[in-house]
């Protein structure tokens, strides 16, 4: 599957892409994508979405906004949607987190948290962007091999970076990855 946005591709044949954007093209992108029909599937279950552009909802835990495709999506009860991630919760390290407020848990929490969300689906690309708002360089290359480790073994991950940082977030990302 290859996507295409304003010349910006998405090659789903590599397990780690990056590619530099500015960050209103973040935007643009998510939102078109939001919009699209990829090769008749729905959006949720081909492509998983890491941003701060999808935000947790304030008035949930962790677990039940981790949880929430799950429940919407294939129709689980919450039993048996906290028993599909319990696993990843613990490897992630959110067992201790599960029951906070996204206001109450530090922003590594709260990244894994929603990377986890955005893989619940099991879609065959995971789209992180903007986690330079997040996180530093040195705690996402602290973190991504646990997040790499939580994947299912075809999932894809393409890394949209913000140009605005792209010659010293670049050359390091590409570096901390072995680009």
């Amino acid at each position: 599957m290859e996507i295409s946005y304003k010349g910006n591709i998405l090659d789903t044949s590599k397990n780690i892409e990056i590619s530099y954007l500015h960050d209103s093209d973040i935007i643009e992108l998510l939102e078109a994508l939001a919009d699209m029909d990829i090769e008749g599937a729905a959006l949720p279950s081909r492509i998983g979405i890491v941003s701060k552009y999808y935000p947790f909802l304030s008035n949930l835990s962790i677990i039940e906004n981790i949880i929430l495709p799950l429940e919407y999506h294939e129709h689980n009860t919450k039993k048996e949607a906290i028993e599909k991630v319990e696993q990843r919760l613990e490897s992630l390290g959110l067992t201790g987190v599960m029951h906070s407020r996204k206001e109450a848990v530090n922003k590594t929490e709260l990244y894994r948290a929603m990377f986890l969300r955005g893989i619940v689906l099991n879609p065959e690309v995971v789209l992180m962007s903007d986690f330079k708002y997040s996180l530093t360089l040195k705690e996402f290359k602290d973190v991504l091999p646990s997040l790499m480790g939580v994947m299912n073994s075809g999932t894809r991950m393409w890394i949209g970076v913000g140009e605005g940082h792209a010659l010293d977030w670049g050359y390091d990302m590409e570096v901390a990855l072995g680009c």
